[in-house]
């Protein structure tokens, strides 16, 4: 039960279980699939991917990405395929197909492989969910027909929480109805130790502004997703009589959550989600609502160590519930149960909770069966999948490698302190201190969970609720108990990283160190450009606008001094302002104050990576040998890091991006970050007053 952390990049997967073949990714071909990947997504890739008619100075991201998108369809069941992160994916899980189809063969019988052999297996047998349809669902739906009372309705909320929706993960995509509730680390009193958080939630459409916004195509949505809702209470047992009404009244009640709820930009600042008060307070700020059911059925321990991160909800939350009859009540968890469980029932149910999908994403089908069950192993058993792939894919010089460059630019950042004048000696010391105590992850666990207790079968619902059972009781186990500062907060195989304020630390999965962001074999232009910038924007997530409210042992507190705080926060302003401007669609703008941390963070990373390779570089004039016959080293590094973000997307998606994710559109994290770093426009002659070398810049680290 963990809120998401500062990541790379946000990454949301259809979990659903079509035994279609494996795909590949749009930028293989031939023969080329079987060459190394140091080789196949080396150089030869890098320069393919340009174009060369595209002016540098003029759209850096067209030039260095122009080449790949111009070859490159969208994938018709991906919202957003990008040439790093998805094609990596794609590989990595071709990686985990071979070995979970071997283990749910029967060529093992125990251990992890058997238990994510079976899980897989079972998610692959549609005929089985055909036959047994709503089946597995019998109890919570007669749960959900027996609520009389609002007492009854907040039981079956604690009940399903601690069942069908126990562990939803941000890989997952998974929403708990009414309301989120997490453990997490106590981040402003003790980081050390875990407590409960609650938070807004319970909405079916991926952003509040959906419910919210007077423009078409909201309401074009809303006009899909009524009917939606209404089809899917249809296959719930509801009938065709009474479903529509009900629908219109779900969606009532989902938009009253969405007007009670705060923007995603107001959820950023950590010292607005802090209010620790525990059950008796969150029975005083929503009073009204049976918590005491609540906790009982959930499971969860009624304790003072509990923090209402945004009070305001909770106070909504009691006339909103007491307003919608108790028909929508049970319509409202009848639809998010068959929602949150439809890729585990029948292929008529899956299918249609797809057209969500369709309506909110623009893709025009669901990812292959394979795919998706590959996915559903790695988020629910993340342990039992993880060391066969470390084995396959990340072995070698890997750690030691990435291991160097993490010095090198942690190096670089402090070297860059005395520079910055609006910094002051005593936050200079402090700084350095808190990069000095912040520790790393590299690949893979020390140890891995070993799932003991955990038994599975035949049936995919049955294996959910068992795996939601097992990890609830370890959830519950850690409430006021102590952080475990060895685990790992995503999988291995993972093409993504983190940086956590409260342990201040640092992770790369295994999947993310391969090419080409990274490659032993690789030039270490492309691998700074690539990996080390990712290496560099996870540093730099410890000092953007929110991780530098932590100090070096992840307690959140002013560690500052007023002064210092004012100058850091007008260079923030300016960074809100740059990208504010920045239009990915015509009359859509990026919004400067959501994405804040992620372009700080992308803004010094890629300057922290370009210092750390040239003082690699300086170590050896022979170093490195010109990795491309017609480009110097230095725009290598800045093609490679322009790289990490081509992508084509769905309109939609950027819509849903700019609305609610804290990551700015590809093209602008490309480009961003290097109008403000008068290296680049060296680099490439970029003459001044150019938009890739403009007068003006935002300088923060």
């Amino acid at each position: 039960m963990r809120a998401p952390i500062c990541s790379v990049l946000t990454l949301v997967f259809l979990t659903a279980c079509s035994t279609d073949a494996p795909t590949t990714s749009p930028t293989d071909s031939g023969d080329a699939a079987t060459a190394p990947a140091d080789v196949q997504y080396g150089v030869d890739w890098l320069v393919a991917s340009v174009d060369r008619e595209a002016d540098p100075c003029q759209d850096f991201y067209a030039y260095a990405c122009g080449g790949w998108a111009a070859a490159t369809e969208r994938p018709a069941d991906k919202a957003r395929y990008s040439r790093a992160f998805s094609g990596i994916q794609d590989r990595n899980y071709a990686t985990l197909r071979t070995m979970l189809e071997a283990w749910s063969s029967g060529e093992v019988d125990k251990g992890y492989e058997a238990l994510a052999g079976k899980l897989y297996g079972a998610c692959m047998d549609e005929e089985g969910a055909n036959a047994r349809g709503l089946t597995g669902l019998s109890e919570p739906l007669a749960a959900i027909e027996a609520m009389k009372t609002t007492e009854d309705f907040m039981a079956t909320v604690g009940s399903l929480h601690a069942t069908v929706f126990a562990h939803p993960s941000w890989l997952s995509g998974a929403r708990r109805p009414l309301f989120n509730i997490d453990v997490d680390a106590d981040f402003k009193e003790d980081p050390d130790t875990n407590i409960l958080h609650v938070a807004q939630g319970g909405l079916g459409l991926p952003s509040r502004e959906l419910y919210l916004d007077d423009n078409d195509g909201a309401k074009k949505v809303r006009e899909v997703y009524e009917a939606h809702i209404a089809n899917m209470l249809g296959l719930s047992g509801v009938s065709s009589e009474a479903a529509p009404a009900l629908a219109e009244g779900v969606l009532a009640f989902e938009t009253a959550l969405a007007s009670a709820s705060k923007p995603p930009a107001e959820l950023r600042d950590p010292t607005k989600r802090y209010f620790k008060e525990g059950v008796d307070g969150l029975n005083k700020r929503a009073a009204g609502l049976a918590w005491g059911a609540y906790f009982q059925r959930a499971g969860l321990p009624v304790t003072d160590q509990l923090n209402i991160s945004t009070p305001d909800f909770f106070a909504a939350l009691p006339k909103i519930v007491a307003d919608a009859s108790p028909e929508v009540r049970a319509a409202y968890l009848r639809y998010h149960l068959i929602q949150g469980t439809a890729s585990m029932l029948s292929a008529e149910v899956d299918e249609a909770a797809f057209t969500l999908a369709k309506a909110t994403q623009g893709v025009e089908s669901q990812p292959p069966r394979w795919e998706r069950c590959v996915n559903r192993a790695m988020v629910a058993l993340p342990d039992a999948v993880g060391p066969g792939f470390v084995r396959v894919a990340f072995g070698g010089e890997s750690k030691p490698i990435a291991d160097d460059m993490i010095n090198r630019i942690n190096t670089a950042m402090e070297a860059s302190f005395p520079a910055l004048a609006w910094m002051d000696d005593a936050t200079r010391e402090a700084a350095k201190g808190k990069i000095s105590a912040m520790t790393r992850k590299i690949g893979y666990p020390d140890t891995w969970e070993p799932y003991e207790g955990l038994e599975l079968g035949d049936d995919a619902l049955a294996n959910s609720l068992a795996v939601n059972a097992f990890k609830h009781a370890q959830d519950v186990g850690k409430v006021n108990g102590p952080v475990d500062k060895a685990e790992w907060h995503m999988p291995s195989p993972l093409v993504n990283a983190y940086y956590n304020p409260t342990s201040n630390e640092i992770a790369f999965p295994a999947g993310i160190m391969q090419p080409p962001f990274f490659g032993a074999g690789l030039p270490q232009a492309m691998n700074y450009g690539g990996i080390g910038a990712v290496i560099g924007h996870e540093l730099t997530h410890g000092f953007d606008d929110q991780g530098a409210k932590y100090d070096a042992k992840g307690m959140l507190r002013e560690w500052w001094t007023p002064q210092v705080r004012e100058r850091f926060d007008e260079r923030v302003a300016c960074v809100v302002d740059q990208y504010n401007a920045y239009e990915p669609l015509p009359g859509v703008n990026v919004n400067g104050k959501l994405t804040a941390g992620e372009n700080i963070a992308d803004i010094g990373g890629v300057k922290e990576a370009y210092v750390a390779f040239k003082s690699w570089e300086s170590e050896d004039a022979a170093r490195e040998a010109p990795a491309v016959p017609t480009m110097s080293n230095e725009q290598v590094f800045f093609v490679a890091w322009a790289q990490n973000w081509c992508h084509v997307s769905t309109e939609a998606s950027v819509k849903r991006r700019v609305e609610g994710d804290s990551h700015s559109p590809g093209e602008f994290r490309a480009n961003g970050p290097l109008v403000n770093l008068p290296e680049f426009a060296q680099a490439f002659s970029c003459a001044e007053g150019t938009p890739m070398n403009p007068t003006d810049r935002c300088l923060i680290w």
